[in-house]
């Protein structure tokens, strides 16, 4: 069962609009793709060992190099070096202390889905697709932050943690922000009630015991499954087992370098990669906005006190 490396897989498609990233390969051989758009945040569980990393290597590079140009992710991942060299891709940005991890969940994350949902609000649509169909010049893509050991984040500040993804949870599907989070402790004091019904797909690599395996997928199984690679993937009810590609370093360099590449010739060409939750741009923005709704605010203090003034005047 399953292909060997990520190169087996060929390149997925995606439009720019979607998600689309490879799992692994079936029980049949067959290449299992998802669209996060569709399927929801992700939740993967899995002891030490059991592929975790590796998933999710295969996840941001399937990602990237089917939409050099139209994608962008968030790593949040607090392993020294292990996503080191997506620093190479201009769209992926890399938090690898709890520290600057904390600043993208309360800073990045927020300032992008505020900065989304007012612009949603300005022009009175419900979505990411009616936006794009009002503002052809200004298109949005979908924003995937990977989470790599959530019960980290968890342990360092809970209540700011979850308020943040579920937030994510609720408002992802109009702001096309999604989450695909990591844990070895898949249990109730790491993942809340609230919290767990952020993700309603999940992914289960070998568990410890058969209580794991029932918080994760509602059943038994996962504490039966081999490492490393081997996983359970739930989804609108549907269990697919399968098994993730090998992600060495090498294949990691040999597409962040292609992507890289990419990048440089569309902008050599003037089509420079669009950063939509760049920090710099978003605050820049919103201070705008607050500036000119100051403004506004002001010009109707104005007009009131001119107002009263000539009903004053009138009076006398």
């Amino acid at each position: 069962m399953g292909k060997g490396v990520l190169s087996d897989y060929g390149v997925i498609q995606n439009d720019g609009t979607k998600l689309n990233v490879i799992l692994g390969s079936d029980a049949d051989g067959n290449t299992l793709v998802t669209d996060v758009t569709k399927a929801g945040n992700i939740l993967v569980a899995g002891i030490s060992g059991s592929g975790k990393s590796n998933l999710l290597n295969t996840i941001i590079c399937s990602l990237i190099e089917s939409a050099p140009l139209a994608s962008e992710v968030l790593v949040i991942g607090l392993k020294p070096l292990e996503y080191a060299d997506y620093d190479a891709c201009c769209n992926v940005h890399v938090f690898e202390t709890l520290w600057a991890a904390m600043k993208a969940l309360t800073y990045w994350i927020n300032e992008a889905m505020a900065d989304r949902l007012e612009s949603l609000r300005t022009y009175g649509c419900r979505n990411l697709e009616e936006y794009n169909q009002k503002n052809p010049n200004n298109i949005w893509h979908p924003i995937l932050i990977i989470i790599d050991e959530l019960g980290d984040l968890i342990s360092r500040d809970r209540k700011t943690t979850e308020e943040v993804l579920v937030r994510v949870g609720k408002c992802g599907d109009a702001t096309g922000i999604h989450v695909v989070a990591a844990t070895h402790e898949p249990n109730g004091s790491i993942l809340s009630g609230r919290l767990r019904k952020a993700f309603p797909a999940r992914i289960s690599f070998k568990v410890s015991n058969v209580f794991e395996s029932r918080f994760v997928l509602k059943t038994g199984g996962a504490q039966k499954l081999e490492i490393p690679g081997k996983a359970i993937f739930l989804k609108n009810g549907v269990q697919t087992c399968f098994k993730t590609p090998l992600v060495s370093k090498e294949e990691v360099n040999r597409v962040t370098s292609k992507v890289s590449r990419e990048q440089k010739e569309a902008d050599n060409r003037g089509e420079p990669v669009q950063l939509l939750c760049k920090v710099g741009s978003l605050m820049e923005r919103r201070q705008t906005r607050r500036a000119d709704e100051r403004k506004e605010h002001q010009a109707k203090l104005k007009q009131v006190e001119e107002d009263l003034f000539w009903l004053y005047m009138m009076d006398k």
